[in-house]
């Protein structure tokens, strides 16, 4: 679980040690009580993916 409020709104984020995007929104799942972000990614070939928030980490932090 989250141990640190972040705004994740337009932040650049990492997944799995990878540089994976900008996040455009975040929304709760209510089935399993986690947040997911929407991960706009540089790459235009690619869509938006969605990650659960808790798995995310911030560039800024890693940098």
């Amino acid at each position: 679980m989250e141990t640190k409020k972040i705004d994740w709104l337009g932040s650049e984020v990492r997944h799995n040690g990878e540089n994976i995007g900008i996040v455009t929104q975040i929304r709760p799942n209510v089935a399993n009580g986690r947040r997911y972000a929407f991960v706009q990614p540089h790459d235009p070939e690619f869509g938006e993916r969605r990650v659960p928030v808790d798995e995310l980490t911030l560039v800024e932090d890693v940098l």
